[in-house]
């Protein structure tokens, strides 16, 4: 039986393969190592926990992604990382220059080739540990061990297979480490994206999917919204709104937009709102204003929804929770997150804010600048999701919404169709990965 390991370290690509059942799969299909903080869950002896990185090597892996992310920005400028590099140069533009001219001479030295001698030095760990395998699966591109493992696997002439794991890293993390064997990715535009920014041929590139699609379509099934509404104690009669929270780079000023937008919700009788907190940032402060609120229902996401490493995927009951949350309310409000596919998923209609209450307009990370991503180009052009530019036009697309569900059901179900397509996604990663171990 062919040796296959599998690094696995963010919360949510984590939870994704292991609730899928697609660790069970491979764990059947071949004979399984793990590289993972999940070793502990998953009843597996780990080959490398995330704290065997020694903080000097993983400050200089750090280092490199910075050059790396700016000789990307160098050779291609995706819209994504454009206002990062804006950010960078407003803020401290001694930085910025040392990483644009040091971005610069790496994309020229580096060129197209796989290996050379800085990510040698970089990108260094025990051979040993990897001498036994065939092939190497990663449950990302970009996290510091996949980053180190990739290129480590390739160097000793081990086949990898990288997955994607969320629909902004390709245009958005820099250079790869190394270019896998095979990269596995959700759709046609994310193949794309591979080709143009990484250089990665077509005939190494195979669409997949979307993981937690796959298993949230399957779940769905047994998801009843009385179920949904008798948990967060909403009455039948009332329809839902619902809030998910960003991240404070994402959306400096949330918290006004987010007291606007109760404010609104609680004057009308018929509507209840529920806030989605981010699952990483500013918990504390909505639940120290709102857990005792009888306005704001609050749904707190749990360690499964991290995009950051973590040693914790979740419970399949938050999953559940989540599902729920986008199939049964009645519009889903997000400033420019996956959490838009997530909703249109189930055809559940989504408004984005491009405005902010106290940011500048002309600010790096002003709401508008986040539906120029070259990830979010998609959504931007369908016309599936209205984008708001004022609270007094997201009301009256609220209004919309609920008084006409279905008025953009066409173009929801078409976005839908080449975001996140259909396919029997675990399979597909599994037949991929055979294919790769069999070359």
């Amino acid at each position: 039986m062919n040796k296959l390991a599998l690094s696995l370290w963010t919360g949510m690509g984590g939870r994704n393969l292991i609730h899928a059942g697609i660790v069970k799969k491979l764990d059947l299909q071949f004979n399984l190592k793990i590289f993972s903080s999940f070793s502990r869950v998953l009843s597996k002896e780990s080959m490398m926990s995330g704290d065997q990185i020694s903080p000097s090597r993983r400050g200089l892996i750090s280092k490199l992604y910075y050059i790396q992310y700016y000789a990307l920005w160098f050779l291609h400028k995706p819209a994504t990382q454009e206002k990062y590099i804006r950010r960078d140069r407003e803020q401290n533009f001694l930085r910025y220059c040392i990483l644009l001219i040091a971005g610069r001479f790496y994309a020229k030295f580096r060129g197209d080739k796989d290996f050379d001698w800085i990510r040698d030095n970089i990108y260094f760990f025990s051979a040993t540990r990897l001498s036994c395998l065939d092939a190497l699966f990663l449950s990302s591109t970009d996290c510091p061990e996949d980053q180190l493992l990739m290129y480590v696997a390739k160097k000793q002439n081990i086949r990898t297979i990288a997955l994607v794991h969320s629909w902004d890293n390709l245009p958005s993390r820099g250079m790869l480490s190394t270019r896998p064997d095979r990269l596995l990715v959700w759709n046609e535009s994310m193949k794309e994206q591979a080709k143009e920014f990484h250089s990665i041929p077509d005939n190494k590139i195979t669409v997949v999917g979307v993981p937690q699609y796959e298993w949230y379509r399957s779940m769905s099934k047994n998801c009843e919204e009385d179920v949904f509404r008798k948990r967060n104690d909403i009455p039948l009669g009332k329809k839902v709104i619902v809030y998910t929270a960003a991240s404070k780079r994402v959306f400096p000023d949330e918290e006004h937009f987010v007291e606007e937008l109760r404010k609104y919700v609680t004057s009308k009788n018929d509507l209840a709102f529920i806030l989605r907190l981010h699952p990483e940032e500013r918990k504390k402060n909505y639940l120290d204003k709102y857990q005792d609120d009888p306005a704001v229902l609050i749904s707190n996401p749990d360690n499964g929804f991290r995009a950051n490493p973590t040693d914790d995927f979740g419970s399949k009951q938050s999953v559940i929770d989540f599902i729920s949350l986008m199939k049964f309310s009645n519009v889903v409000i997000n400033l420019a997150s996956t959490i838009t596919l997530d909703a249109i998923l189930f055809d559940t209609p989504v408004i984005c804010p491009s405005f902010n209450n106290k940011l500048s307009h002309n600010s790096w990370n002003a709401a508008a600048e986040w539906y120029k991503s070259s990830h979010f180009k998609e959504i931007a052009h369908s016309g599936a999701v209205p984008i708001v530019t004022s609270f007094e036009e997201l009301t009256r697309e609220i209004e919309k919404a609920l008084s006409t569900p279905n008025l953009l059901a066409k173009e929801r179900k078409e976005l839908h169709n080449r975001m996140m397509p259909e396919m029997p996604t675990s399979q597909l990663i599994c037949d991929a990965i055979e294919e790769v171990v069999g070359m």
